[in-house]
């Protein structure tokens, strides 16, 4: 990982904590039929994630290939999660979003950083799809999350609005340090240590949402 730190374990942990309790509470609330169960898969696989994490701040493992695994399935897990609940609220499709400006813009947003990571810089392949992938699925996570609070319920029981801003705080903390990465800025460890403790603020309105989804 980058190298032992108590606090950044410690930030983890809290992190691993609420996705633990987020997953019980979805797990065992789940009374409506046809209803996913990928928002219980996201928050069980970032439970899997903050562990990866926990263990790595505390010099138990420092594997770039197990890291990136986890980072990729809790980025498709939560895009995932966040494209089904918008098919629950608006009946225009992704695609057809993605077919307009807006998705010719998001695209180029991707492909040029990216594009310009992985064929002019000097990285070892796992790093480089390890940044390159989070980079992506971040900014996917955050356009599909927008397009949700966009069509979210204005009636105040619905849970939408506090999980597109928990959903989209974790990712955009996620995407600026991959941006600074992409760009050649060194990003230190206490970057990497600070994910736990946003997650842990964002805890509030993530729960709030998932609960009365």
């Amino acid at each position: 990982m980058i190298y032992t730190n108590e606090i950044g374990a410690f930030g983890y942990a809290v992190a691993l904590t609420v996705y633990a309790l987020l997953t019980i509470l979805l797990l065992s609330g789940w009374r409506r039929p046809g209803k996913s169960r990928l928002p219980a898969l996201a928050t069980g696989i970032s439970l899997v994630w903050a562990g990866v994490w926990t263990a790595g701040f505390l010099d138990i493992t420092r594997s770039y290939a197990l890291v990136t695994v986890v980072e990729w399935a809790r980025g498709f897990a939560w895009l995932a999660a966040t494209v089904v609940i918008l098919r629950e609220v608006t009946e225009t499709s992704l695609v057809q979003r993605l077919r307009s400006w807006y998705g010719i813009f998001a695209i180029l947003l991707a492909a040029v950083p990216v594009g310009y990571f992985v064929f002019f810089v000097d990285h070892p392949r796992t790093t480089v799809a390890w940044f390159a992938g989070g980079y992506v699925l971040s900014l996917l996570i955050i356009l599909v999350a927008e397009q949700l609070y966009r069509n979210a319920s204005a009636d105040s029981s619905s849970g939408d609005t506090y999980l597109c801003i928990a959903v989209a705080g974790v990712f955009l903390f996620d995407l600026v340090v991959y941006a600074l990465v992409i760009a050649g800025v060194s990003v230190g460890s206490e970057y990497w240590a600070s994910r736990g403790f946003v997650i842990a603020m964002l805890a509030v309105p993530l729960v709030l949402g998932t609960r009365r989804r």
